[in-house]
C-alpha cells in the first residue's frame, strides 16, 4: 500500500474511532452512523493480509452491534458477526487480539440467538466463551466478565434444552465470579444477582428449598448494595420480588407475597415511561396482584392486575414474542375476572 493510501486509511480509522467514542459519551446516532461509514472505508483500503485488518474488523463489528442494540436492524447484527468471524480468522492462537475477537463474536452470536432463536448460534457462543475462560488466568481482570458470559450462555441453553449439566456448570461459574468480588467490588451486585437467578432456576428444576432460600438471601444482599438513587435498584427489586413470589407459590406464606408486591411496585415506580424493562415490570406486578387476589379475594387486586397487564401489552411491539406472551397473560387475567364478575366484555376481549 502506498504512503498516500496508508495515510488515507489511517485518517479514516482515527476519525471513525473519535466519532465512536463521542457517540458513547454524547449518544448522537449520527456519530455512530458516520463511524460505521468511515470504518467501512478504512476496511476497503486494507488488503486481506494487512496486519491491522483485525483491528478494523473488530471496531466495525462493535459499532454495528451497538447500532443493532439501539435500532434493532438484524442486518447490522449479521454484518457484525461476519466481521468478527473474519477478525477471529486473522487472530490465531497466541495473537494479542484473539481474546477480544473470541469475546466479540460470542456476544454477537448470543444476541442473534436471543433475536432469532437458532440453537447453533447459542452453541457456538458457548464454545467461544469457553475458550476465553480457558485462556484467562485466575487473576486476570477480565475473568469476571468471561465467567458471566459463559454462565449466561449455559443457563440460557439449559432453559432451552433442559440439560442439568449446563445448569450445574452455570452455577459453578457464577459462584467463582462471586468469589472474585470482595466487599466493595463495583460488580458485587451483579455477581450476587446472577448467582441468585441461577439458584432460583435450579429450585424450579430440582425442587430443593435450600436453593430457593440461598437465592433469596443473595437477592436481598444485592438489594442492600443498591440504596435509593442507585441505577440498578429497580433490577435488584425485581429479582427479589420474583424469588419471594416463587417461595410463596412453594410455601404459601402470605408475607412473602405481600413483600413481592411491594418490591415490584417500587421497581415499577423507578422505571420511567419508555424504559425497555417497563413492560416486564408491569407484568410481574400484575402477576403478583393476581396471585394475591386468588389467595385473599380482594377484588381491587384483580382489577389492578388487569390494568397492569393492559399497560404492559401496549408497550410490546405487535408481532413479537414479547407481545404474544403479554397477550396471553392479559387473556388469562380477563378470563379470571369474567369468572368472578361475569362481564361478557372480558371474555370477548380475552
Amino acid at each position: 500500500m502506498g504512503n498516500n493510501h496508508s495515510a488515507k486509511a489511517r485518517d479514516f480509522y482515527v476519525r471513525a474511532y473519535e466519532l465512536a467514542e463521542r457517540y458513547h459519551t454524547e449518544g448522537a446516532e449520527t456519530d455512530l452512523d458516520e463511524a460505521i461509514k468511515l470504518y467501512r472505508a478504512n476496511l476497503a483500503l486494507l488488503s486481506r493480509e494487512s496486519r491491522v485488518r483485525a483491528h478494523t474488523l473488530n471496531a466495525l463489528g462493535t459499532c454495528l452491534s451497538t447500532r443493532f442494540k439501539s435500532q434493532g436492524a438484524l442486518l447490522d447484527l449479521d454484518e457484525a458477526i461476519s466481521h468478527h468471524r473474519e477478525a477471529l480468522e486473522h487472530c490465531l492462537p497466541g495473537h494479542p487480539l484473539r481474546l477480544l475477537s473470541l469475546d466479540n463474536l460470542g456476544l454477537c452470536l448470543s444476541a442473534r440467538f436471543r433475536s432469532q432463536g437458532a440453537l447453533t448460534d447459542l452453541n457456538e457462543a458457548a464454545a467461544l466463551h469457553q475458550e476465553v475462560v480457558e485462556l484467562l488466568s485466575p487473576r486476570h481482570p477480565d475473568r469476571f466478565a468471561s465467567l458471566n458470559n459463559l454462565g449466561l450462555c449455559l443457563l440460557t441453553r439449559f432453559k432451552v434444552q433442559g440439560a442439568l449439566a449446563d445448569l450445574d456448570r452455570a452455577i459453578a461459574l457464577r459462584r467463582e465470579a462471586l468469589e472474585r468480588c470482595p466487599r466493595g467490588h463495583p460488580l458485587k451486585f451483579l455477581a450476587l444477582n446472577n448467582l441468585g437467578n441461577c439458584l432460583l432456576t435450579q429450585f424450579k428444576a430440582r425442587g430443593k428449598l435450600a436453593d430457593l432460600e440461598e437465592g433469596i438471601s443473595l437477592h436481598q444482599r444485592a438489594l442492600e448494595l443498591c440504596p435509593e438513587g442507585h441505577p440498578l435498584r429497580s433490577s435488584a427489586l425485581n429479582s427479589l420480588g420474583v424469588s419471594l413470589a416463587t417461595r410463596f407459590k412453594s410455601q404459601g406464606v402470605s408475607a412473602d407475597l405481600d413483600s413481592a408486591v411491594a418490591r415490584h411496585q417500587e421497581a415499577l415506580e423507578l422505571l420511567p415511561a419508555g424504559h425497555p424493562d417497563r413492560s416486564t415490570s408491569l407484568n410481574r406486578l400484575g402477576a403478583c396482584l393476581e396471585a394475591r387476589f386468588e389467595s385473599q379475594g380482594t377484588l381491587a387486586d384483580l382489577e389492578e392486575s388487569v390494568a397492569l397487564h393492559h399497560a404492559a401489552l401496549e408497550l410490546c411491539p405487535p408481532g413479537t414474542s414479547k407481545w404474544d406472551r403479554a397477550a396471553r397473560t392479559l387473556a388469562k387475567s380477563l378470563e379470571d375476572r369474567f369468572k368472578w364478575l361475569g362481564s361478557m366484555s372480558d371474555i370477548e376481549e380475552a
